[in-house]
């Protein structure tokens, strides 16, 4: 179980971070920064969705994976 919540996180943070990047890329309508002011908690708040959607998906696809092959 130990290893399902490491990889989880590791590709949550993943997305996390991916997503993050693109979000500061795009900057919509000045959203996340704007001159040399940073809005970090609405930042923070993207990749943290994201972590726990990514986080949640993935540890749902490794457990039912293990069931799957632990039957055949």
């Amino acid at each position: 179980m130990k290893n399902n919540i490491i990889i989880s996180t590791v590709i949550g943070l993943f997305l996390s971070s991916a997503i993050m990047y693109i979000a500061w890329q795009q900057n919509a309508q000045y959203e996340i920064y704007e001159g040399d002011v940073i809005d970090f908690s609405y930042l923070i708040s993207i990749g943290a969705s994201w972590f726990i959607l990514g986080f949640m998906c993935m540890l749902l696809f490794i457990i039912v994976l293990k069931k799957i092959t632990n039957i055949f």
